[in-house]
């Protein structure tokens, strides 16, 4: 991993449940383009940019934290939007209907929280839209306040040993959680087909 990129790390609940990695595999089995597109998306552009992507067409800020990554192009338009911003200039490639949206939030040095997602496609009504951002709010209160009780125990149980945090975001993260390990498992397991 480039330490230039953030890490994407799943958001687990409670009962160890990662909501984006279940979603993903659903998107995988009913959509194979949307989950391709989105994949590739959120590891060239979200890992790359982080909450920079709120600057460009591809993010918004929600506020208190959380962002919203927006997804509306294929993964071969994607590839040709990159070649084309390299060379200066490229075809206009007519856009088809992805409206794909992930919510995530920033926390530790370059680590991006995933804390929901969805096909905005399938319903793109307001309701829709505002259940989905409580959902990721909700999700995020939850992590913040695992990683005060977290710190706090920490706290309690360290004595004399101060924790000393790896160097690198991505060997903060249980691989368990981790983007990069599923996207690498998930090429791995593609490659032997």
């Amino acid at each position: 991993m480039n330490p230039d990129h953030f890490h994407l790390e799943f958001y687990q609940d409670d009962n160890g449940t990662m909501p984006v990695l279940t979603w993903l595999n659903r998107l995988e089995s009913d959509d194979m383009a949307k989950h391709d597109a989105i994949v590739y998306a959120l590891q060239v552009i979200l890992a790359r940019e982080g909450a920079g992507v709120c600057g460009t067409e591809f993010g918004r800020t929600l506020g208190k934290g959380l962002y919203e990554f927006r997804l509306r192009h294929t993964r071969d338009e994607l590839q040709i939007k990159a070649e084309s911003t390299q060379a200066g200039s490229g075809p206009s490639v007519a856009s088809v209907k992805v409206l794909i949206r992930v919510f995530f939030a920033v926390y530790g040095d370059r680590i991006m929280l995933l804390l929901g997602g969805y096909d905005k496609a399938v319903d793109d009504s307001r309701h829709r839209q505002n259940r989905e951002i409580e959902q990721a709010r909700s999700r995020l209160r939850a992590h913040q306040q695992r990683q005060k009780s977290e710190l706090r125990a920490q706290r309690r149980g360290r004595g004399a040993e101060e924790k000393v945090l790896p160097d690198r975001p991505e060997d903060r993260v249980p691989s368990a959680r981790s983007f990069l390990m599923w996207s690498r498992a998930r090429r791995r397991g593609a490659g032997r087909h």
